[in-house]
């Protein structure tokens, strides 16, 4: 469906045309990534936090896992659940090379996708495109067991 442009999740300002529109549908409807209370915006060009970016890379590895282990579905390695910022870490923005190491720790084998720099900050499209690839990548390969 998302292939043929189906929205599954309502996001309003991430319309069909939008290079991540299939990655936040699929994120939103696996559950790592839902819309906030009280409002349909998913924010596409906005930065991440590095606790945002903590919380939702564990989560899409979580995903991963469970599709890659079908049709057994097994519990999550325990590497997704030990990501955690520092405290005073939790707030600052989310920087490509953060979100490489993150991305790398708990997804072993993860591409990584060519990107501005290590200093930029990830907005939250970015990190869509790159976990919604490999959250995909996954239930296709999930699929074929």
């Amino acid at each position: 469906l998302l292939d043929q442009g189906v929205p599954l999740y309502w996001y309003d300002d991430v319309p069909l045309s939008h290079p991540a529109f299939a990655a936040t549908q699929l994120l939103a409807v696996e559950g790592i990534w839902e819309g906030e209370p009280g409002t349909l915006h998913f924010a596409p060009g906005q930065p991440l936090t590095l606790g945002e970016g903590t919380r939702l890379v564990a989560g899409a590895a979580r995903a991963i896992r469970r599709w890659q282990n079908s049709p057994g579905a097994r519990s999550a390695g325990s590497d997704a659940a030990g990501l955690q910022p520092e405290p005073q870490d939790a707030a600052a923005p989310l920087r490509w090379a953060a979100a490489a190491t993150l991305i790398a720790d708990a997804i072993p084998g993860a591409a990584v996708p060519p990107h501005p720099g290590d200093s930029h900050a990830a907005t939250r499209a970015d990190l869509a495109l790159w976990l919604g690839r490999l959250l995909r990548e996954a239930i296709e390969s999930g699929a074929d067991l």
